[in-house]
């Protein structure tokens, strides 16, 4: 048998960006924040505009209310932003200040752009909080889109004559703006008086930013739904605004919203500078929590920095929560409640909750902070979820957990078949031995699959750890799930569902890096749809799985048409979560429909149109680099191996190479075409060639090094002319943790329906082929 190239391990270093379709890295995109510093000494307003470059260095221009004239190049304080494991981030600093703790929430959310924020402590004492847009391209946001009624939540300071802190409040309110004018109604904590003000709007800078008098501003996020405000004044003292700074945030509210809209995840930042407020906070100024609104009117909250890193899920507050109107109340303890209530404004996004005050004792005062809401699954905490942990990512790895009691069962790879009536076997590895399931046989539940399989996905859940496979047939759409005492339950989602549409023929499965599952496919008017596992288990211990048609929910109300797909569909997700599913139209065009955000909106583009691919033939795959590039291959017309690659120094452009030609290798079936790469960074690429031989084009950065570039293998031309050996159906998979370490797979049917097996050892430095339906033991 053929050898395999070396598994050297590529080297550290490479610079994480994204591609134009997705720029939804955490500041990677153009952004403006609105800030105050050191709240408890010397108050002082700031802005940043900048945005994070290819290196993951903030570069921007600070605006510093205390310190007027030109702003500094860069920011290095900002230079070590991290992304943490549960979709936040964290921001390091290389200066000498004395900050102890940055952590921030990210500027998108679930449906679209929200604000973001960032918060820096040192001590006890508040040091610095910023609100946080994307600014929004050229144009987007006018004055005639943005006028009309907000609310608004501020905190403003004054000086004394010396330019020391005088005083600090926070206020809450309404605004007016039109198309001249902005017109501001606020008050604050019982006892101060209410500011009435009006300002001349003299600026816009086509970003949506919007210049008032008195050194004031207003910035759009990138969608017009949330406006932050800055007032960098450090000289009016007793003028008539009645204050020398300050940041706020304007929202659109939500007069009424339902418990089910609001429920959810969401990071937290708050700000209070009075007892009473802070009785809330556990007597601290500030906090900073990830907390969870639950359905059942309860909520519990969590460390945001614990949480987010995914070191510690422990409870630090909990309580009740109720909607009157538009007003979010949060009653810390529990049961019946009786500790200080937080109240949050809803805002008509549907993502953001702006802090009104907080009431404790019969005392009310007003504080200041903003929550974001999480998308389902992402990051989070507590026993809301199965055992297997908080983590995404994909299959092919095994984990504890599972419902069912008993020992867990924990798989090293899953893969599918079907017996001679087309009825669905679930195979799976554990240790060196293959179990398989007869499906149909084995599953309970109220209603079991009678039709014949048309198509046929089997994966270990990147949440729970279980096995779980799905089905397409002309009754609906069957979910499988093998739980930990080895019982299996079956679900019709298509049926179960309301308003769900069945998916004809063909499915692609895959993970958001959050650990929602989406079963994919086309309908029978062609409109694409998805079935998603949200990992938020009902009381019965069944998934929740919810159904979108795309193409109506999201597609149609853009005016983006659904592309016209005729091929198999395959799928892909980015290290920033953004979800592509793909396939060719009958031109041989690529076309992507994509969510750029983990699912929350989603586009479709011509992706031959802007990588500049040629048409393709068939056999679609997609396989994806730990240095963050992207490469889809497909067939063209010769049977030539094409593929259209980006990597992130290369921006906005995509290179188009023939690697038949670069690697001189044979022609393949279109229709037999998988991909993966290995742990080392090795690129694969498997068919079958005129003869039926499976051939692999591969490359790997330890022949990059060498000067070398791809090449073939032939992996069953050595093979017995007697030995079974995979026709069709071909698909692949890398698995790690068996009693030989990594193994690489190559999986087919053979002539006679058997599912057959080569595969590569990293100990053993050689392929080798198993007929794993014959190997296999019943379940």
């Amino acid at each position: 048998m053929p050898r395999h190239p070396s598994n050297t391990l590529r080297s550290a270093g490479q610079p994480f960006a994204c591609e134009s379709l997705e720029s939804r890295i955490v500041l990677s995109a153009d952004f403006v924040s609105a800030g105050l510093a050191n709240l408890f000494a010397q108050a002082n307003a700031f802005s940043l505009i900048g945005n994070r470059d290819d290196q993951g260095v903030i570069v921007a221009d600070r605006l510093d209310a205390a310190n007027p004239g030109p702003p500094p190049v860069s920011m290095p304080t900002l230079d070590l932003l991290e992304d943490l494991a549960g979709g936040g981030f964290d921001v390091g600093r290389t200066d000498d200040s004395t900050f102890t703790l940055d952590v921030g929430t990210r500027f998108d959310v679930a449906d679209g752009f929200g604000v973001g924020w960032l918060s820096s402590f040192t001590g006890t004492d508040l040091s610095e909080f910023q609100l946080i847009v994307e600014r929004p391209a050229e144009g987007a946001i006018t004055l005639s889109s943005i006028a009309g009624f907000w609310r608004m939540h501020t905190i403003e300071y004054t000086l004394d004559a010396q330019d020391q802190l005088a005083s600090i409040g926070v206020f809450e309110g309404t605004t007016t703006i039109s198309n001249t004018s902005f017109f501001t109604q606020l008050i604050g904590s019982p006892g101060e008086v209410p500011k009435i003000q009006s300002r001349v709007i003299v600026g816009d800078d086509m970003r949506g930013g919007f210049a008032l008098n008195d050194d004031a501003e207003l910035f759009s996020n990138a969608d017009g739904t949330i406006l932050i405000y800055r007032d960098l004044d450090h000289e009016s003292h007793t003028a008539f605004d009645g204050n020398d700074g300050g940041i706020g945030i304007l929202i659109r509210s939500d007069i009424e919203p339902t418990v089910e809209e609001v429920a959810g995840l969401y990071r937290f930042g708050g700000v209070a500078f009075q007892e009473v407020a802070r009785a809330f906070f556990a007597d601290s100024p500030s906090a900073d929590w990830v907390f969870e609104l639950r359905a059942d009117n309860t909520w519990r909250a969590f460390d945001l920095s614990d949480s987010e890193r995914q070191t510690a899920n422990q409870v630090i507050n909990e309580g009740e929560w109720t909607l009157t109107g538009g007003i979010l109340s949060m009653t810390q303890g529990m049961p019946g409640g009786g500790g200080p209530v937080i109240n949050f404004e809803v805002a008509s996004d549907g993502n953001t909750l702006a802090v009104v005050g907080v009431e404790d004792g019969g005392s009310l005062v007003k504080a200041f902070g903003v929550a974001n809401r999480i998308p389902a699954g992402a990051g989070a905490p507590g026993d809301e979820l199965p055992d297997g942990g908080n983590g995404g990512g994909g299959g092919g790895g095994g984990g504890g957990g599972g419902g069912g009691g008993g020992e867990p069962v924990t798989a090293l790879i899953g893969v599918g078949g079907r017996n001679i009536n087309d009825e669905p076997l679930a195979f799976d590895l554990r240790g060196e031995t293959w179990f398989v399931a007869d499906l149909i046989a084995l599953a309970t539940g109220t209603n079991t699959q009678t039709a014949p399989t048309l198509d046929f996905e089997v994966w270990i859940d990147p949440v729970d750890g279980q096995l779980h496979a799905a089905t397409s047939t002309v009754d609906g759409l069957y979910a499988y799930r093998r739980d930990g005492d080895k019982t299996w339950r079956v679900r019709n989602l298509t049926t179960e569902l309301a308003g769900a549409e069945n998916i004809v023929g063909d499915l692609t499965v895959f993970f958001a890096t959050t650990g929602e599952v989406y079963i994919a496919g086309l309908a029978s008017d062609g409109a694409m749809v998805t079935y998603t596992n949200l990992q938020d288990p009902l009381l019965s211990g069944l998934e929740r799985w919810e159904f979108d048609n795309i193409a109506d929910s999201q597609l149609t109300p853009k005016s983006v048409e659904m592309p016209a797909i005729v091929s198999p569909l395959t799928s892909y997700v980015t290290a920033w979560n953004g979800l592509n599913i793909i396939g060719l139209d009958a031109a041989g065009d690529i076309w992507a429909v994509w969510s750029g955000n983990g699912g929350s909106i989603w586009w479709a583009n011509n992706l031959s149109e802007i990588t500049g691919a040629l048409p393709i033939s068939g056999g679609l795959t997609a396989y994806l680099t730990s240095w963050n590039g992207i490469n889809i291959a497909g067939i063209d017309s010769d049977g030539s191996l094409v593929v259209s690659w980006w990597v992130p120094q290369f921006g906005a452009d995509w290179v188009f190479s023939d690697l038949s030609a670069i690697a001189d290798g044979p022609a393949l079936d279109p229709s037999s075409i998988t991909s993966y790469v290995a742990p080392w960074g090795g690129l694969n690429v498997a068919g079958l060639d005129a003869a039926g031989e499976v051939v692999i084009y591969w490359w790997s950065p330890a022949r990059e090094a060498e000067g070398l570039t791809w090449t073939t293998s032939n992996l069953t031309e050595a093979l017995p002319a007697e030995s079974p050996r995979p026709e069709t159906n071909l698909t692949s998979d890398v698995a790690s943790g068996g009693s030989n370490g990594v193994s690489l797979n190559v999986f087919g049917d053979a002539a006679n329906g058997d599912v057959i097996r080569l595969f590569f050892e990293v100990d053993t430095a050689a392929w080798s082929l198993q007929n794993v339906t014959a190997d296999a033991r019943a379940d």
